[in-house]
C-alpha cells in the first residue's frame, strides 16, 4: 500500500529516475524559533519525510 501524500510521489519519482549509491536525510526546520513554536508540525514533517523516503526505497529495491 502506498502512502497518500503529495510528497511521496515526488520522492518516488526522484528515486526511480536516478541511481544512488547512498543518501542522507537531513531534516531540519529553517527557522529555529518556528520549530519551537509549532513543534507538532515540525515533528510531523520530519516523521512523514523519513517514512516516505523509506517507503519509496522499499518499493523500488529489494532488501534483506
Amino acid at each position: 500500500m502506498r502512502p497518500a501524500s503529495k510528497s511521496y510521489p515526488s520522492i518516488f519519482s526522484v528515486f526511480s529516475k536516478h541511481p544512488f549509491d547512498e543518501g542522507y536525510r537531513l531534516a531540519a526546520q529553517s527557522f529555529l524559533a518556528e520549530s519551537f513554536a509549532d513543534g507538532c508540525s515540525t515533528m510531523k514533517t520530519n516523521t512523514n519525510g523519513t517514512y516516505y523516503t523509506l517507503a519509496a526505497l522499499r518499493e523500488l529495491h529489494d532488501f534483506y
